[in-house]
């Protein structure tokens, strides 16, 4: 049995890497894809927003599917339309395109988010689920340090369309992975699409208050994280003149304190409550934020200033992003297709939310990006204390 959770565990981690590269791998090719589709850099940052509330929103209806037609085989096929969505991505003339493609890319990869939280819900209970989320984070976090290194050098050398080109075969790769390796690990539940149950499972979510608290602390989480691939390349290549192609190792290093920070949580998850974890990571980022926000008003600004607290809120958001989903998890029963889509979707509306915001205050500065992430920070204050209530379970 723990050999066979290994398998899956890994099968499921290369679909998230590849859902996860298919912003990182091309963020590099942000800065220059204004001038090459003769628009605006909010145009161009758009790609990003929207392929994230794309991805949220698609959850809502991969859950039941899940349920209903079981993990393994919603996750093929959303891979293959995956690897149909980046060839459309390669292929696009005009910013419309683009951002079109990028919308379908989304909806494609949202059926990994949902398989991968409700397996993980399948197999393994609250305290496994804990650390099995920090495991994930430490190694779903190594595609966007690695990403951005290939897919800058990939712009350089052969243009910005052959991320996607790379994309479209590696999800061959896991269509591959995941018919031979996959195996099923929920029961079907043939009512499980009914209209009516549907509404149901997910008002019930809804109204369950610490799950909703857990998950948008999660989410804030990613808005965090979104807020700095938004903005981060525009702040680095174009005011600091930083090469398209070392722009990952800034990122890079960025990801590291994420991972560094998960393995503190997978560590201290066995003789520490998470919620008390949670706190103090949260204190931790709430010194980062305040002094990432003083030093992008200052002229102490520069790329090590800004990498060095933007790695301290980072390393403080791993603990909460591997407790947080998992005592989300711990609130619910029943479908578990529909919890792990509630659960994925308000992370990434979380993540798009950052994402918008930082777009919404863009001034050409690193303010707008300090003040996001604090803002995130703050609202995970605010839903930590909503998940000390008292609430009923359900799922």
């Amino acid at each position: 049995m723990l050999s066979s959770r290994r398998i899956i565990f890994g099968v499921l981690l290369c679909a998230s890497i590849l859902s996860m590269a298919s912003t990182d791998l091309y963020v590099p090719s942000l800065p220059d894809l204004p001038e090459y589709f003769g628009t605006g850099e909010n145009m161009v940052q758009l790609t990003v927003t929207l392929n994230v509330l794309a991805f949220a929103l698609g959850q809502f209806v991969y859950g039941p599917m899940a349920d209903r037609y079981g993990r393994r085989r919603i996750l093929m096929v959303a891979m293959v339309l995956f690897g149909i969505s980046s060839l459309a991505c390669a292929a696009s003339q005009t910013i419309q395109q683009l951002l079109a493609a990028r919308i379908f890319q989304g909806l494609a990869a949202a059926a990994e988010g949902v398989v991968v939280l409700a397996v993980i819900r399948d197999l393994f209970d609250e305290g496994d689920r804990v650390r099995a989320m920090a495991l994930f984070g430490v190694l779903w976090a190594l595609a966007p340090a690695v990403a951005p290194v290939i897919g800058g050098y990939i712009h350089v050398w052969l243009g910005w369309q052959a991320n996607f080109l790379v994309l479209a075969i590696a999800s061959v790769i896991v269509v591959a992975l995941i018919k031979v390796f996959l195996q099923e690990t929920a029961t079907r539940d043939l009512q499980a699409m009914q209209p009516g149950r549907v509404y149901r499972a997910y008002r019930k979510l809804f109204t369950n208050s610490r799950f909703v608290a857990y998950s948008l602390m999660s989410g804030c989480c990613l808005g965090v994280i979104f807020a700095f691939v938004t903005a981060a390349p525009f702040i680095l290549v174009n005011r600091y003149g930083i090469a398209i192609e070392h722009y990952a190792f800034y990122q890079g290093t960025q990801v590291l304190a994420f991972c560094l920070g998960s393995l503190v949580a997978s560590r201290m998850a066995r003789s520490m409550d998470a919620d008390r974890l949670m706190t103090l990571s949260l204190l931790l980022g709430t010194a980062g934020v305040i002094g990432l926000l003083l030093v992008s008003r200052s002229a102490w600004l520069d790329p090590v200033s800004l990498s060095a607290f933007v790695a301290i809120v980072f390393f403080s958001s791993g603990p909460i992003f591997a407790a947080a989903p998992a005592k989300a998890l711990d609130m619910t029963d029943g479908g578990g297709g529909v919890a792990a889509a509630t659960l994925g979707a308000l992370e990434m509306l979380g993540g798009g939310a950052g994402s918008a915001l930082v777009l919404f205050l863009d001034d050409g500065s690193a303010f707008p990006m300090a003040l996001t992430m604090t803002i995130m920070v703050g609202a995970i204050w605010l839903f930590r204390g909503m998940s000390r209530e008292r609430a009923p379970a359900v799922g």
